[in-house]
């Protein structure tokens, strides 16, 4: 019952401050596929296509490529888009998380990029938003680390979410930074 009180007077917090947000940070685009692009390359895009917008992008003075494409399967092209990824420098490539429930316990499992990928950018992160969604399907509140598992880059930090990781390489700032600031055990945060 809190749940659905606290969500709904997020929602009127929100409603009531629209008039006074911030327009968008014009420095961010978001770059889509759309069904003309299908038709020409095919999906899902290959990856000499994925390599070649990081290369443009580059060319273009992007400052942070945020993929939200997964790519867990080795495919054609890989060496391209592993060479494209390393030359940029500051990409963000997805790892998952999934949480399975054993006798003994909770288990989390990671998938990694494909080989190559993972060392290859400068930040992984997980886009799950199985913590943060609420009852109502609506997302109100971000997760920037979770705790259950570690950060495939270092081994031994705590996993970093997409989010977190974006701010991070655009910011040109550490992710200790924001690991100490926010990887510790807290209540969730509240997007208002």
């Amino acid at each position: 019952a809190f749940q659905h009180f606290e969500d709904v007077w997020a929602d009127r917090l929100f409603l009531l401050r629209q008039g006074s947000l911030k327009l968008a940070d014009p420095r961010i685009s978001i770059i889509a596929l759309d069904d003309d692009t299908g038709k020409k390359y095919g999906f899902p895009l290959p990856r000499a296509v994925q390599a070649r917008i990081i290369e443009k992008l580059k060319s273009y003075g992007v400052k942070t490529i945020v993929f939200d494409v997964m790519f867990f399967e080795n495919r054609e092209g890989d060496r391209e888009l592993i060479r494209a990824t390393r030359s940029f420098g500051k990409v963000i490539h997805l790892f998952a998380l999934e949480v399975r429930q054993t006798s003994y316990g909770a288990i989390v499992d990671q998938t990694l990029p494909i080989a190559g990928l993972k060392e290859a950018a400068q930040y992984v992160g997980y886009p799950n938003i199985q913590n943060v969604i609420d009852g109502d399907g609506h997302i109100r509140r971000a997760s920037l680390f979770d705790s259950s598992t570690h950060d495939p880059k270092t081994g031994y930090d705590l996993a970093p979410s997409v989010d977190i990781v974006a701010v991070a390489s655009f910011l040109d700032k550490p992710l200790s930074e924001y690991l100490e600031a926010y990887g510790k055990p807290q209540p969730r945060l509240m997007l208002i």
